[in-house]
């Protein structure tokens, strides 16, 4: 996909935490789920991770593993919630800000989907937004998205994205 050059810089983590950008994030945040797109599909999360988990080896992730983590996406389907237009990678380095404000970039992991994902996308890379409590499961479930695409993207981290989705589901089961 081609688009107008975009004059200005990614942000960082550093930027990104700076009360007005902070604020600036999330009144963008805000626009873009009150767009309305009535023939976009909702996210299944559990159909999500399942594709994710496809691509890697049973050696790596057995059979206990991928079920504890597609019953993470699961319980989040389960959930009553209003889909709403996600970007599902937000993170400070997809923000360009330019002269006219604050632009998001990447939009390649876009659907309709949980309104509190990409808030928890910036605070699973780099601890911007605060998400309350009640939303650790959901928060599991962000984390094993980025884990797996670490250990497809990085074969060699397969072996510690184990562990780390290991630590996820302990931590969930002790809900």
């Amino acid at each position: 996909m081609v688009t107008e050059y975009i004059d200005g810089y990614a942000l960082d983590a550093e930027q990104a935490l700076k009360p007005d950008t902070k604020k600036q994030i999330e009144l963008a945040i805000k626009d873009i789920q009150s767009i309305q797109l009535p023939n976009l599909d909702v996210r299944n999360y559990q159909s999500y991770l399942r594709e994710y988990c496809n691509q890697l080896s049973p050696h790596y992730l057995d059979k206990t593993i991928k079920q504890s983590l597609l019953q993470i996406a699961s319980n989040i389907d389960a959930q009553d919630w209003s889909p709403v237009l996600c970007h599902h990678d937000l993170i400070p380095e997809n923000i360009i800000q330019g002269a006219g404000g604050l632009f998001i970039i990447d939009w390649e992991y876009a659907s309709l989907g949980h309104p509190q994902f990409d808030y928890l996308r910036l605070l699973n890379s780099h601890h911007i937004m605060d998400i309350p409590e009640k939303f650790c499961s959901l928060q599991a479930l962000q984390a094993t998205v980025v884990q797996l695409w670490y250990a497809l993207r990085y074969p060699k981290l397969q072996q510690t994205v184990k562990n780390e989705l290991i630590k996820i589901i302990e931590m969930v089961n002790r809900q």
